[in-house]
């Protein structure tokens, strides 16, 4: 996509039919997905929830959102996605624990390493829109991440929202434990928004401002989604979208090769360092180098 100041006055788009996620598994592990958003997600039998571990029955905005960007038939990248559901948050995605979200990490990768789940040339790709600081984060994360890549999942998680001066690669997790899955949140300019944390392991950015996302409450309505929660799923769209023409990966090696492949060869390198979004439009710019010092 160019920036808005390459894009001529008349431009056509088309979607590549072979593209939309026939063979990629998305899992969304959040507060749920409301299936009855047949509009988005047509019949429920299109989400497998494969794991709930905060023990209520009920989803709430967050996972629908995310869905939605990643899978859903109008508003998301990969419509045809067979889309898995891990709910490890209470339905107002506040209520959860570092074993409720490692739990639902250690049940994807036994979804995924099951027989007969995954075929040779399917990929499973998992969105984790949440994160914590160091409180959260140690070896319970590291190990289920670790645990998700060596089944050949690629795991991407939102960078956070805290502060733009956090460096996330030195205490907000999952995103710390990520060799290339950190995302980070732009707006329409490709400006780094004001919340969006960065560091090291941030090499991805996505659209985080006022995205367009299913509601949980209704069928047919839609809710305006910002934040790192939402430039995750934006970025594991476009690496969907990418990766299914990609040989899959079985191992953390192939993992994170395919994943480095995608960035270096697909992505934007530099983020536009002019302003912070509309809110902030006068606040001082802080970006980050690669080597995850303030530019």
């Amino acid at each position: 996509m160019p920036y808005w100041t390459d894009v001529p006055k008349s431009v056509s788009y088309f979607r590549d039919t072979g593209r939309l996620g026939d063979n990629l598994h998305v899992a969304i592990l959040d507060q749920g997905i409301y299936t009855g958003h047949t509009d988005e997600f047509g019949s429920p039998t299109r989400v497998t929830r494969f794991s709930d571990t905060v023990g209520d029955s009920g989803v709430g905005y967050h996972g629908t959102a995310c869905a939605g960007i990643i899978g859903g038939a109008t508003s998301g990248f990969l419509p045809n996605a067979h889309l898995l559901d891990g709910k490890c948050f209470d339905d107002d995605s506040t209520g959860t624990s570092l074993g409720a979200i490692t739990d639902c990490m250690d049940d994807l990768t036994a979804w995924a390493e099951a027989p007969g789940n995954v075929a040779a040339d399917e990929h499973v790709i998992v969105n984790c829109s949440f994160g914590a600081p160091a409180g959260l984060g140690g070896n319970g994360y590291a190990t289920a991440v670790q645990a998700m890549e060596d089944a050949g999942i690629a795991v991407f998680a939102a960078s956070g929202n805290l502060d733009y001066n956090l460096d996330s690669s030195l205490n907000f997790f999952p995103a710390h434990d990520l060799e290339w899955g950190a995302v980070g949140a732009v707006d329409l300019r490709r400006v780094r928004t004001h919340f969006s944390n960065y560091g090291g392991m941030v090499k991805l950015h996505a659209l985080g401002w006022g995205t367009p996302a299913p509601s949980h409450t209704t069928n047919g309505a839609f809710i305006n989604f910002t934040g790192t929660s939402a430039a995750c799923p934006a970025a594991v769209g476009c690496y969907g979208t990418w990766a299914t023409s990609r040989d899959a990966p079985r191992s953390q090696a192939e993992v994170w090769a395919l994943q480095e492949e995608y960035i270096a060869g697909f992505c934007k390198k530099i983020v536009r360092k002019n302003a912070y979004d509309t809110e902030y439009s006068n606040a001082n710019v802080f970006l980050a180098r690669a080597d995850g010092s303030i530019a």
